[in-house]
């Protein structure tokens, strides 16, 4: 009785049995799908967080090269209307620069005091200068320039040294095209003529001795005769 009575109790916890383990299987599928959504779904936000980065790099260099773009037109703006200032308001002083070895301030006057002259044009305040830290750049020996602003602002030939001085002197006045004017009121104008032992012969001179012309194409050094006023005992013309 005893057997009978366990094998129908045992016949009766079948059923029960069997469904919990289909409820089991069936709760293990859905979790088993749900670890593969969230493995996918991971995957997917790992990727998408990929491209997000991606993409935030790309728009951040995008914005820096905008910004940059944006630095250099205002600077270019800025620089265009610095010079338009330049060239409407032209300062009085003009700071040079040259040949990189002299620097100097000078007025704008001084340079343009013979305005038909090529340093007259290019200081009249209509072009645009070359500028090196600040200063209006000039390519020129820094010795020779400097005898002609001398000369510009005083009127007077400068005394050299040497020989090779006054000819770079003469070169430059002649680079610049600045006529070169002796002192007005000297003493000795009067009495001033070219010296015929000293005459290139390319060049001709009269029986005066004051009119000089050029007998070739070639240029040509004649010296004065007399000496040209108490601050210069002589004078050398380059006739080109």
């Amino acid at each position: 009785q005893d057997l009978e009575s366990t094998e129908i109790f045992e016949r009766k916890l079948e059923e029960p049995y069997r469904v919990l383990i289909e409820n089991c299987e069936i709760v293990t599928n859905v979790l088993d799908n749900v670890k593969h959504k969230l493995i996918d779904d991971k995957l997917k936000m790992k990727e998408d967080f990929k491209r997000f980065q991606e993409k935030s790099k790309l728009d951040i260099l995008n914005l820096k090269k905008a910004k940059e773009e944006v630095h250099c037109e205002n600077l270019s703006i800025g620089a265009s209307l610095i010079d338009e200032e330049e060239m409407k308001i032209p300062s009085d002083i003009i700071e040079l620069d040259i040949g990189g070895t002299h620097k100097i301030a000078t007025a704008r006057s001084t340079l343009t005091k013979f305005p038909s002259s090529a340093l007259g044009c290019m200081f009249s305040g209509k072009h645009k200068l070359n500028k090196h830290k600040g200063r209006a750049f000039i390519d020129r020996d820094g010795e020779a320039f400097l005898s002609v602003i001398t000369y510009l602002r005083s009127g007077k030939i400068p005394v050299f040294n040497t020989k090779a001085e006054e000819i770079k002197f003469l070169e430059e006045m002649e680079f610049w095209q600045i006529p070169l004017e002796t002192v007005h009121g000297s003493d000795f104008s009067d009495d001033q003529e070219f010296d015929p032992e000293w005459c290139a012969k390319t060049l001709i001179l009269d029986k005066s001795n004051r009119i000089v012309t050029k007998a070739s194409n070639n240029h040509g050094i004649i010296f004065c005769k007399n000496q040209l006023d108490q601050n210069n005992t002589y004078v050398e013309f380059k006739v080109t």
